[in-house]
């Protein structure tokens, strides 16, 4: 009987889902508080991805942002088909669909718990990117790579303190546990001109979102590379984000010698670059806005949301109430041409 409901409940839900969207040509627009349009739409271009998906499907498409103490109710505009909300909106969603039933209300970055037929919304998954990037770290720190730091515009070689890769090159042993993957030996390079990787990753616990992002990190981490000789190091933003404290910061992993690094470190990201530009070391970032900025050439790779593969799937597959839930996926990048790790990235991290 309870199976018999919930059947009956989902073809309820496609008819008004699909008796919303059955009539192209009409209006959509996305309330967007003004934080958030700083934040996250301008930076990202997330407005022109979601525009361009409605475009495809049919409406026409308006802009309007509003202070984040905005009432919904009262910013509401007329005659509109589909609304879009900011996710500091979303705490007003369901009383605003339940005066509008003929408009369909999508929330940005969460699923609203409801009953309402048309308030949904597309959340966020960024658990499997950061077990892509687990996975990948552990392979790295595991294996012989060619040396990804280029020599003096001189032709010398850098400075015997500042060379990692002096210190990073080991003799194979020859005894080594069957379970534990053998060291990549380059064809084309030798053990001199190749460096085994040390990982760090700088952590910034935001959110329980976040957390468990972090823990899926570390767990196939170890998955991969349970013995990792030298261990990861694992470093935390402090609480207190001054210009000193960054400092420390970047002093602790040039101090455990640490060349591959993964910086999800909030505000402190973009001064965490800078100080770490002139350094032999090989970056990843967590959701850095493309703009000209020279220290962004530093970063090799780069972890994003997909906002425009999200809208297109979502307003694509509303119409034939598909059951598949749309996510913002996050996804890893290329950043800096030609880097070494976006090679390993795209060669290695699928072969699981």
């Amino acid at each position: 009987m309870i199976n018999y409901f919930r059947a009956m409940k989902k073809i309820f839900i496609g008819w008004i889902l699909t008796a919303l969207l059955a009539c192209s040509g009409g209006k959509a627009v996305f309330i967007c508080d003004q934080v958030y349009e700083t934040t996250t739409v301008e930076p990202y271009r997330m407005e022109r991805s979601l525009k361009k998906a409605l475009g495809r499907a049919g409406y026409g498409y308006e802009f309007l942002s509003v202070p984040v103490t905005a009432v919904l109710s009262e910013a509401f505009p007329e005659a509109a088909e589909v609304v879009v909300l900011s996710p500091i909106l979303s705490k007003q969603a369901e009383a605003c669909a339940a005066e509008h039933p003929e408009t369909l209300f999508i929330v940005l970055e969460e699923k609203p718990s409801t009953q309402l037929p048309n308030l949904t919304g597309i959340p966020k998954n960024g658990v499997r990117a950061y077990e892509d990037l687990g996975r990948l770290f552990g392979r790295m720190s595991m294996e012989r790579i060619p040396d990804p730091f280029p020599e003096e515009e001189d032709g010398t070689e850098a400075a015997a303190g500042n060379s990692v890769a002096e210190e990073s090159v080991p003799e194979p042993s020859a005894e080594v546990d069957e379970e534990i993957p053998q060291e990549w030996q380059p064809s084309d390079a030798s053990l001199e001109s190749s460096v085994i990787l040390k990982p760090a990753v700088v952590f910034s616990k935001l959110s329980l979102e976040k957390e468990a992002a972090h823990m899926a990190f570390m767990r196939t981490f170890s998955e991969i590379n349970p013995h990792s000789p030298p261990p990861l190091q694992v470093v935390e933003v402090p609480s207190v984000q001054d210009s000193a404290s960054v400092n420390r910061l970047a002093d602790e992993l040039e101090s455990h010698r640490s060349n591959l690094i993964f910086l999800d470190a909030g505000s402190m990201t973009p001064q965490l670059i800078e100080l770490l530009a002139h350094e032999e070391v090989l970056l990843v970032a967590f959701q850095i806005p493309r703009d000209d900025n020279p220290l962004w050439s530093n970063v090799d790779l780069v972890l994003e949301w997909n906002y425009a593969s999200a809208f297109d799937s979502f307003f694509s597959s509303l119409p034939e109430n598909r059951e598949n839930e749309i996510f913002f996926d996050l996804q890893i990048k290329k950043y800096k041409k030609d880097s070494i790790l976006y090679q390993y990235h795209a060669e290695k991290i699928n072969d699981k």
